[in-house]
């Protein structure tokens, strides 16, 4: 699934959790877009419904979030988000780190 959390970072964190299994993956992302997202106050990824990426619903980037990678795949952005560290206690315990 994919949660988000406002108010922290530049705009706000993506986390998406790639598996329910015993041992889930985690990836956490930055709501910035690498395009726009520092200079337009209004710019911010969504994840898109249905599917395993963000979108920047200013300048229409996408970026794959569900490979670990945050890779732009379509532009104008060229960079990959911000991606952030984590520990996970293996029950119900994220937490987040820069």
């Amino acid at each position: 699934g994919i949660d988000t959390i406002p108010n922290v970072g530049i705009r706000g964190l993506i986390i998406y959790r790639g598996s329910n299994s015993v041992d889930p993956q985690f990836y956490v992302y930055e709501r910035a877009c690498t395009y726009d997202g520092t200079t337009n106050t209004n710019a911010r990824v969504f994840a898109t419904s249905g599917s395993f990426t963000c979108k920047d619903n200013v300048c229409g980037s996408i970026f794959t979030i569900s490979d670990g990678t945050g890779l732009p795949s379509h532009a104008p952005a060229t960079y990959a988000l911000k991606q952030y560290h984590f520990t996970y206690d293996g029950t119900n315990v994220l937490t987040i780190t820069n």
